[in-house]
């Protein structure tokens, strides 16, 4: 039997204490724990040999486990911050007690904010990704030089020195907007301070572990929402959510950008460890570090670090973790730690719940009842700061329960456990969008103005009113062009139209999958004929009522196809409810695309006796649905429904082809065909006094299937691309049965 002190009794310290226990059962063996309690937890109560309250001093602390029992502990586990700073680590160390957790030199790191930012700047490497700041001792304030400082920064953060439970930092623009409003605070207190130029960016958690030797391995990258509020809003807090995308990363995190962190933390530990004899330690750093990171426009920089497990990154840490935990504890002790872990691929979310007037609650705040719904039963929570009074559960003055769900794709968390949350009750207060923002992570995507050549006459006044010097093309063309320096970008926004309809009339929320291909297939075919490639693409989604699935599999399809034509990424969009817009079941999708102009293209330069060649259609692509939905009914062939609903081809592919084999000045314009039929589009880039001597078209099944229930010939060469998908009107020199992709002249330029 193995008996194992922990120090904390938060929900961090109820999850470590709970994979103590059942992983040690997984090798056979068998583990008591004795803890020593911060706060009232019910849960850690009932999982303890024995528990003990937390003294003012250490040794009165520790003075209530008798010598015997302290003789019979295997290792200790330090949870909080503050017994760090206590120097509970060094009395374990002294007592030949191993202990997870950094002797009070190391934890100055965490403990003292100044310490923290000297200790980086004195490495080159480290100092590389901290940002600049400056010192102000109680000593040497004054109202001018705490001016000077402030104003040598567009922007600032002020952290006070010392421990602050994650609430000692304010931000300029959030907590505050005026820096010299902030001066006097300043003067009055006899704290240090430690004033850091402002970041802006992705802010994420990681943390790593360390045996006291230079052996480290690490934990994936977390995002921990510290404001109180949704959007980010409110005070700083512990933590009020934290977050994981599948396969253990970030959507707005590279490779590269976890390497530079790893690199960090080594680098940190490293260091620390260089000291070691120079401070007379008996250990290097032993435990978790835990580094704060801030991704910007500019690359990684550390925020801060801590040196113990984060509340909540703990929790999805440890939940995630399949490396088994207490041999990582057993060889962690033993300077052993030379495995790298293994991790679920699952994505995961953790939500707190907290009083309603926390982080302000008095110590005095205990009645606040919370109950559960008799469904509870399959939630899985952690309990915080809860205590069991006459069979009630009450939240107490700090961070109450945490929620959790995991699952194989983010929205499957984030729909599972903010359903779950609802089901517990009282006077408490949780944000609504931990993790929405990588399920909705796309700004606003703006609307199409394409109601027929009348409108966009009507209109084109008010639009070119707008101009200026930079705007290269007119209103009509398939994108907009606008000149940034030596480089023009082209935009173009479109939608799949009622094609979702017929989508998911015959096929489940799967079909979503290919809606999301059709957008970007159009999109890029709309920049491409401009001579345009993809930098990044938005899109928006808007429905009666959200359905997860269905727009996860939309995500999806756009995902996979921004990777498989580029790579280039999703930047932004909009995702809306709105029952009172939309009908029961109705989604719109739209896709906006803005892309680089390739100088080597033309500019358009069509003449007469140039060659038409097709290159063909596999369906209607995303045009003239609303007349198909009216068409096709319940008996349709299985075939003929599949062609239909093929998704948008992307004729990047062919287009590279032509210009690689034949040259960029043999090609002298392109032609997406959409919706306008073959020739409402060939307008767009033909000369006033030119046209198509257009060759008789072999129509492909779907047309004939259509001119079968009743569309004329005619009004199906108005409304759909009649299997021509991409045009390119080539020089007549061109050799095309050099051509090695599938195509077909159809027609010449004349006058």
């Amino acid at each position: 039997m193995t008996l194992v002190l922990v120090i904390g009794s938060g929900a961090r310290e109820s999850i470590i204490i709970k994979k103590l226990l059942d992983d040690a059962k997984k090798i056979n063996e068998r583990v008591e724990i004795i803890c020593i309690k911060t706060q009232e937890n019910t849960s850690v109560d009932d999982m303890c040999m024995k528990v003990y309250p937390m003294k003012y001093d250490l040794y009165e602390t520790m003075l209530q486990i008798d010598e015997e029992e302290q003789e019979e502990i295997g290792f200790c586990i330090i949870g909080p911050e503050a017994p760090l700073e206590q120097q509970y680590a060094d009395y374990f160390e002294i007592q030949q007690i191993p202990c997870i957790g950094p002797m009070q030199y190391y934890a100055q790191l965490e403990t003292s904010k100044h310490f923290c930012r000297n200790f980086l700047h004195s490495d080159t490497l480290l100092k590389k990704y901290s940002p600049k700041f400056k010192i102000i001792e109680p000593k040497e304030k004054t109202y001018e030089s705490i001016q000077t400082i402030f104003h040598e920064f567009d922007e600032i953060v002020i952290k006070k020195d010392g421990l602050c439970g994650g609430k000692g930092v304010t931000v300029q623009g959030y907590d505050f907007f005026d820096k010299d409003e902030e001066i006097n605070s300043i003067l009055e207190s006899k704290d240090t301070y430690v004033i850091e130029e402002k970041l802006i960016g992705q802010e994420f958690s990681f943390l790593s572990i360390t045996d006291g030797s230079n052996h480290v391995q690490h934990f994936p990258p977390m995002q921990d929402n510290k404001r109180l509020l949704d959007n980010d809003k409110g005070p700083n807090t512990g933590g009020m959510g934290c977050v994981i995308d599948e396969n253990n990363t970030l959507p707005f995190l590279t490779d590269n950008d976890i390497n530079i962190v790893k690199k960090i933390n080594e680098n940190v530990i490293y260091k620390l460890n260089n000291h070691k004899s120079k401070q007379k330690l008996c250990v290097g750093y032993r435990g978790v570090l835990y580094g704060s990171y801030i991704k910007t426009k500019n690359g990684i920089y550390i925020i801060e670090f801590n040196c113990r497990f984060g509340d909540p990154e703990c929790i999805i840490a440890l939940s995630l973790l399949e490396t088994n935990f207490y041999s990582i504890c057993l060889n962690t002790i033993s300077g052993k730690l030379q495995t790298p872990f293994t991790f679920s691929k699952d994505a995961m979310i953790c939500l707190y719940a907290v009083p309603e007037n926390y982080p302000k609650c008095k110590d005095n705040d205990t009645d606040y009842n919370i109950y559960f719904d008799s469904q509870c039963d399959f939630i899985k929570i952690i309990y915080g700061n809860v205590k069991m009074i006459d069979n009630h559960t009450y939240s107490l003055k700090s961070r109450t329960l945490c929620c959790i769900s995991r699952g194989k794709k983010l929205y499957e968390c984030y729909k599972n456990v903010y359903n779950d949350i609802k089901l517990i009750h009282g006077n408490l207060h949780y944000r609504k969008d931990i993790g929405r923002k990588f399920l909705t992570k796309y700004e606003q995507a703006g609307v199409s103005i394409k109601n027929g050549d009348l409108a966009i006459e009507n209109i084109k006044a008010n639009i070119f009113s707008t101009y200026n010097e930079n705007v290269v093309s007119e209103i009509g063309s398939f994108g907009g062009e606008f000149k940034l320096g030596n480089e023009t970008l082209v935009a173009s926004i479109d939608g799949v139209g009622t094609k979702s309809i017929l989508a998911k009339r015959f096929f489940n929320e799967e079909a979503y999958y290919n809606l999301g291909k059709d957008i970007v297939g159009h999109s890029i075919n709309d920049i491409l004929v401009q001579g345009a490639r993809p930098l990044f693409f938005l899109d928006y989604f808007g429905a009666n009522s959200l359905n997860l699935n269905e727009f996860e599999y939309f995500v999806q399809g756009l995902t996979d196809s921004c990777l498989g034509y580029g790579p280039f990424p999703i930047l932004g969009g909009e995702t809306a409810e709105m029952p009172l817009i939309y009908k029961k079941d109705e989604t719109d999708l739209i896709g906006c695309i803005v892309g680089k102009k390739d100088k080597r293209f033309f500019p358009n330069k069509v003449k007469v006796g140039d060659i038409v060649v097709n290159l063909p259609s596999v369906s209607p692509h995303t045009n003239g649905y609303s007349l198909i939905n009216k068409i096709v009914d319940d008996n349709i062939d299985e075939k003929m429904i599949n062609t239909l609903l093929e998704p948008h081809k992307c004729y990047l592919h062919e287009v590279l082809t032509f210009v690689k084999t034949f040259g960029y000045d043999k090609l002298n314009a392109m032609c997406h065909i959409t919706g306008g039929g073959f020739h409402g589009n060939m307008k767009r880039v033909l000369p006033e006094n030119m046209r198509v001597d257009l060759d008789d078209i072999e129509l492909p099944n779907w047309c004939t299937y259509l001119m079968e229930k009743g569309v004329s010939k005619n009004e199906l060469f108005e409304v759909f691309n009649c299997g021509i998908g991409f045009v390119l009107i080539v020089d007549s020199s061109v050799d095309l049965s050099k051509f090695n992709v599938t195509h077909k002249v159809i027609g010449k330029i004349v006058e």
